[in-house]
């Protein structure tokens, strides 16, 4: 009885760190696009210079903004009953999707930004 206790009480924590790690993967991409959005608004608004650095921007933009999208749509599913191994490998699953679509897009976000400079460059 208390090995199903103890098992059932880090099933708990371990659910309830992967609900850290998502809430704090949605944070950094939310200033991220944010930040990156920033950059190239503030290039766009200016003359238009020659060069396809400002497309490229653009597009970045958008897969940043869809990489955004998808980390702020991850969830928990509804989990009733017994806190088994299932229920840990299905937040350990999700948690870890959520880290690697963050740095996925913090990358592309910091791309964009990158884009922006090097048309300023130009």
């Amino acid at each position: 009885m208390t090995e199903d206790y103890g098992t059932s009480k880090w099933v708990e924590r371990e659910v309830a760190h992967s609900r850290r790690v998502i809430a704090n993967a949605k944070l950094v991409v939310t200033f991220s696009a944010a930040l990156a959005a920033t950059f190239v608004a503030q290039f766009m608004g200016k003359e238009h210079q020659e060069g396809f650095w400002d497309e490229v921007g653009l597009v970045l933009m958008v897969l940043t903004l869809f990489y955004t999208i998808r980390v702020i749509l991850l969830r928990h599913g509804a989990h009733e009953g017994d806190m088994g191994r299932d229920v840990f490998e299905n937040a350990k699953q999700i948690s870890d999707k959520a880290h690697k679509l963050m740095v996925e897009q913090v990358v592309l976000s910091i791309l964009t930004v990158a884009a922006v400079i090097c048309q300023l460059r130009l």
